[in-house]
């Protein structure tokens, strides 16, 4: 999530300190879980410099990694100063329980090279992917926040919340798509059959039939289940078939007349 603090009459050549903070865990879920750079994710229609004259010379300065946030998961990030130099960032400090409702501060120092600096960084949603047992998108409304609690140069406290129903992930899908063929002397494709497709997790079903040349089609499947595929046909007989599926995957069906065997 892209951030910007745009300053306003500021004195050029003094320094000023800024301090942030934001909502990190909310009923022991993670919201915002560490810094970024403003860009890092979000590359388009993402300009700190919009609506900003003579803002077009910017300065970095390393995010420090944050010791509350687990090994691996925090990407390097930068904030970004357009119209002055950042001097320092401070450590880290918290608020609350992360097993409850938290907030994590930090303190950007900078001199201010023009009267209207500009300072961009962003604010990484947790993912479920880093928090399978609790992330943002598990919690509900807009109750966490990114907020100036503090500035050197004279300001009240201001902030921005996110409405995170949005950001709820959807499961990745698949096709399954093939043909089915049956001897009658030789194999031909056959139409007009019945394909039923069960979710072996969740037991619902689809049906389509086959095309005049024995293809089917299923669209839009989740990933990381497995489906049992089924073809009704009358005279012949199908063996059901079972696939785990990970991404688009092919699966012909073979009949045979009733009496013989069939794969």
């Amino acid at each position: 999530m892209p951030f910007r603090i745009k300053f306003n009459k500021l004195v050029v050549g003094t320094t000023y300190s800024i301090t942030l903070n934001y909502g990190s865990t909310r009923a022991g879920k993670h919201a915002y879980d560490y810094l970024t750079t403003y860009n890092r994710t979000e590359t388009t229609g993402n300009n700190p410099c919009d609506g900003i004259t003579n803002c077009n010379t910017s300065t970095t300065f390393p995010i420090p990694l944050d010791p509350n946030v687990p090994n691996g998961v925090q990407q390097p990030g930068v904030f970004t100063l357009f119209g002055g130099t950042i001097t320092d960032a401070s450590a880290y400090t918290v608020t609350g329980s992360f097993e409850g409702n938290s907030e994590t501060f930090i303190t950007v120092t900078f001199v201010a090279d023009k009267t209207n600096p500009v300072l961009a960084f962003g604010a990484h949603v947790a993912s479920r992917l880093d928090y399978p047992s609790g992330s943002a998108s598990d919690i509900p409304g807009s109750p966490f926040h990114l907020a100036i609690r503090a500035f050197s140069g004279g300001s009240g406290d201001q902030d921005r919340s996110l409405k995170v129903t949005p950001l709820a992930p959807t499961a990745a899908t698949a096709m399954i798509a093939g043909r089915v063929t049956v001897n009658t002397g030789f194999v031909r494709g056959s139409g007009r059959l019945l394909v039923t497709i069960l979710n072996t997790r969740t037991l619902a079903t689809q049906v389509v039939f086959t095309d005049r040349l024995g293809y089917y089609q299923f669209n839009d499947l989740p990933t990381g289940d497995t489906y049992v595929i089924t073809v009704r046909g009358k005279g012949y007989t199908f063996t059901p078939q079972t696939i785990n599926l990970a991404e688009d995957s092919a699966l012909d069906m073979f009949g045979s007349a009733i009496g013989r065997s069939g794969t």
